[in-house]
């Protein structure tokens, strides 16, 4: 019956592509989008409440033949008829990413038949709350191959075990564009009374037996949750230059969420010397998943093997610095020399002010290990068990983070934080100008002028549904708020509302600092030696009470100095000025608002960031800074001399204003590392910038 239904449904879409002018190509019409006007779907019933299977598989192609798209996603869905897809293999096999070449440690030893993969044990994907070290989320891509190389026509797919779908991204080579579909599939289990169990969800049986598919491109998905450009395009709103791709926050050697293992590829981790290996989620997996028969695990994701070792995140970010999308959210942030650093190199602190003020999604948490221990303990217990034949069904295995700190995994806001604050970071991700204003998500701003009270009302329902509905805000795929959180918001909006009604007038005092600017420095993402460290300032203004009526802060860049920006008017007291330069004095002062009625402004405060440039890059000790030293003794061993320095370094003064360093021993020029953007040359046995 299967074959048959199959059987006609590829010689429907057969027969509607034969009606497209030229296949996919040529077609000047471009069918509407499936969602309706005025309607935004929450996560639970949005593919049922879209057109599936083949009459949605005609849209995406009529789109696709609009624009004239040719990459490998538009061939292999919309130019031969109706693809077989009944698991993850068909849809590598499709995408021209079959395994065709060996297991084991020559998987990824390029070129051979194989395709790039990597497995990650925790993400900031839409997969965040279920990806874990026992469930890592795969991504298979086109065989990269250095970092220098292009690879034009790329395509990427990513897929984690207890989600319906597979995120497609492929690279069009006449447009010199990347797009993004989701694959959504069923399972039988779907149509068994009580639904799927975590057994099909989260084990080898949903890779398989598919009974049905749908594609969605970005037109379909861009009032949604799955919108794509709300991080491939938009991740970070302050980039210099944005180009819609790929992402990874962790480059360089600097994988502590990644799986992989060092004595599979020796040589191309990207930091020698540096932090790392991070093998503790690797552990965590195979501990999970070995059994007696399979002693590393089964073959995952549709990856054959055992493979978790062979998996290499240097393949993806081989990809995306070799195809021009610099560290992935900011194409300009460094040369494309193999050498920039990726956003984790600016560290934590760096990328939580950024996320706190909206201008970054929620980055990874800063732990290698982010689960927590009893809870990743029954997890991998209860997997173990399974895979043991201990239990024929697998228990929840997706509970692994601890609800009272879902702020350090990118799942909470900042613990006490207000309620204008909690709205920045929860909300802004999804709402802000730079996304397509013309969905109905666009409605809700958090410019307060701008926000009709109808959408205050609305948003006031959906905060106070239960947080799982799927109407609810925020998403709880993306954010959960604790009940505290909840009810604040909540009365800072009917606060609102009532503010407006009444019109009551208000004596602002002086506007003043709670928390006067000061600096953060990072190192990266940067284009060289020199000016290797980003520099933030932040700063957060006392809220003033003003019978709870709600107030909007504006904070001034007192004069026109390198980077400095003044703020729009906001509803968070908390604002990050970004691009700042060092040894540079930066005044600011803020004023408040609450309607048209202004306060004083608030006295200025000023801040001068750290000064001084620093060596950078994978050359020695953690995070890119030479080893300080007092001795040679303190230059022996790993991480406290270059790994590629055959002669090994001694203690010397050599980069002020750090000081003594650990610098190179060398016979001749052949001998010194290779640093970011600087050619050492052997100068009296010591490795040494040239001129």
């Amino acid at each position: 019956m299967s074959q048959a239904r199959n059987a006609l449904r590829a010689l429907a879409l057969a027969v509607a592509l034969a009606a497209l002018p030229g296949s996919i190509l040529g077609c000047q019409e471009e069918a509407k989008g499936p969602i309706p006007a005025g309607e935004e779907l929450g996560e639970g019933p949005i593919f049922s409440a879209m057109p599936s299977g083949v009459p949605q598989l005609i849209s995406v192609c009529q789109r696709l033949s609009a624009r004239g798209a040719s990459h490998k996603i538009a061939r292999a869905f919309c130019a031969n008829g109706l693809p077989v897809i009944s698991g993850i293999t068909d849809v590598y096999e499709l995408l021209g990413l079959e395994f065709n070449g060996p297991v084991g440690r020559a998987a990824q030893h390029f070129p051979n038949g194989n395709p790039g993969f990597a497995f990650v044990a925790h993400s900031s994907s839409l997969s965040r709350r279920l990806v874990s070290s026992l469930n890592p989320r795969a991504i298979v891509m086109t065989q990269p191959g250095t970092r220098f190389d292009t690879e034009p026509g790329f395509v990427v797919t990513a897929f984690t075990r207890g989600e319906r779908f597979v995120e497609l991204m492929a690279h069009d080579v006449g447009l010199d564009t990347v797009e993004f579909f989701l694959l959504h599939f069923e399972q039988a289990c779907d149509a068994a009374p009580g639904g799927c169990t975590p057994t099909d969800l989260h084990t080898e049986r949903t890779e398989r037996g598919w009974v049905a598919w749908s594609l969605y491109d970005e037109t379909d998905l861009r009032n949604t949750i799955f919108d794509c450009a709300v991080c491939h395009e938009h991740g970070y709103r302050d980039a210099a230059v944005r180009r819609k791709g790929p992402l990874m926050f962790e480059l360089n050697g600097l994988w502590p969420h990644w799986l992989y293992n060092p004595t599979y590829f020796p040589g191309w981790e990207g930091r020698p010397g540096g932090p790392g290996p991070f093998l503790e989620n690797m552990s965590t997996y195979v501990a999970a998943h070995a059994t007696q028969a399979e002693p590393i695990g089964e073959p995952y994701a549709g990856v054959p093997g055992p493979n978790v070792y062979e998996s290499r995140p240097m393949s993806l970010e081989d990809l995306i610095e070799g195809n021009g999308f610099g560290n992935g959210f900011d194409r300009a942030a460094y040369r494309n020399d193999g050498r920039g650093d990726g956003l984790s190199d600016l560290g934590d602190e760096v990328l939580r002010a950024l996320a706190r003020a909206g201008l970054l999604i929620t980055p990874p948490a800063a732990a290698d290990n982010p689960f927590d221990p009893g809870r990743l303990a029954a997890a991998v217990a209860a997997m173990k068990d399974y895979r043991k034949g201990v239990s024929q069904e697998l228990a929840d295995i997706t509970d692994v983070f601890d609800p009272e700190a879902l702020h350090l995994v990118g799942l909470g806001v900042q613990p006490d934080a207000s309620a204008p604050e909690i709205l920045v970071e929860a909300c802004t991700q999804c709402h802000h100008e730079r996304l397509d204003q013309s969905v109905t998500r666009a409605r809700f701003t958090l410019e307060l002028p701008l926000l009709p009270d109808l959408t205050v009302t609305e948003a006031i329902r959906r905060l106070e549904l239960p947080p799982t509905h799927p109407k609810a805000m925020p998403p709880h795929r993306l954010r959960e708020l604790l009940p505290a959180e909840r009810e604040r918001v909540t009365l800072w909006l009917r606060q609102l509302l009532d503010t407006r009604a009444n019109k009551t007038p208000v004596s602002l005092p002086q506007a003043s600092f709670e928390q006067a600017p000061s600096g953060i420095v990072g190192i990266g993402p940067q284009t060289g030696p020199v000016g290797a460290k980003t520099y933030l300032a932040h700063m957060r203004a006392a809220v003033p009470t003003v019978n709870a009526a709600p107030v909007e802060y504006r904070f001034e860049a007192l004069e026109e100095r390198a980077g400095a920006t003044s703020s729009k008017w906001q509803i968070s007291p908390f604002y990050v000025d970004t691009g700042l330069e060092p040894d540079v004095v930066y005044r600011y002062r803020v004023l408040t608002r609450v309607g048209e009625q202004l306060s004083e402004a608030s006295d200025p405060a000023s801040v001068t960031l750290e000064p001084g440039t620093q060596y950078h890059g994978s050359e020695a000790g953690p995070y890119g800074s030479p080893k300080v030293c007092s001795k040679n003794e303190d230059c022996e061993g790993a991480g406290n001399c270059f790994l590629d320095a055959p002669l090994g370094c001694d203690c010397l003064e050599a980069a002020p204003p750090q000081g003594q360093v650990c610098v190179p021993r060398c016979k001749v020029d052949v001998d010194c590392p290779q640093l970011l953007g600087i050619a050492l040359q052997c100068t009296a046995g010591y490795c040494r910038p040239g001129t």
